[in-house]
């Protein structure tokens, strides 16, 4: 048996899964029904849901809706800023990818070892570890 309590705050916010290392997670505010001993009762559209997970999957948000919109906005920046970052990574290229241009352009002669003085670890843009990115870092040369 369980009982249902008064709900702590109007809305829940959480986060769906990031599809690539460059793009934000999708971001879903739902409206709290009430909660119980572990679960929370949630609305989307006017429809009620049961949603199972733990409490700690949900981050609270009051009934302000600038505070929703502010949240909006900053990840709208956040992800603006991420895809800067894809856009320079891409612009740079891989360490393997300098040591293969650099390769074509001298005819396999001499080049400087190493040839830049440092590198970023960063996640692949592309390629077959794409998807499961974590862990998956490269290095990309910083000229």
């Amino acid at each position: 048996m369980s009982s249902k309590h008064r709900t702590l705050t109007p809305y829940v916010v959480t986060f769906g899964a990031q599809p690539s290392p460059y793009q934000l997670p999708p971001m879903h505010r739902y409206r709290v029904s009430h909660h119980g001993a572990v679960m929370v009762r949630l609305q989307r559209n006017g429809e009620q849901r049961l949603f199972s997970l733990p409490m700690a999957a949900y981050w609270a948000l009051s009934d302000e809706e600038t505070l929703w919109l502010d949240g909006q906005r900053l990840y709208q920046i956040y992800q603006h800023t991420l895809s800067e970052i894809e856009h320079l990574l891409r612009r740079v290229g891989t360490y393997a990818q300098e040591r293969e241009r650099r390769m074509t352009a001298k005819a396999f002669g001499a080049f400087a070892n190493p040839l830049c003085r440092t590198v970023v670890m960063a996640p692949l843009l592309d390629g077959p570890d794409h998807a499961g990115f974590v862990g998956h870092e490269h290095f990309w040369c910083s000229k």
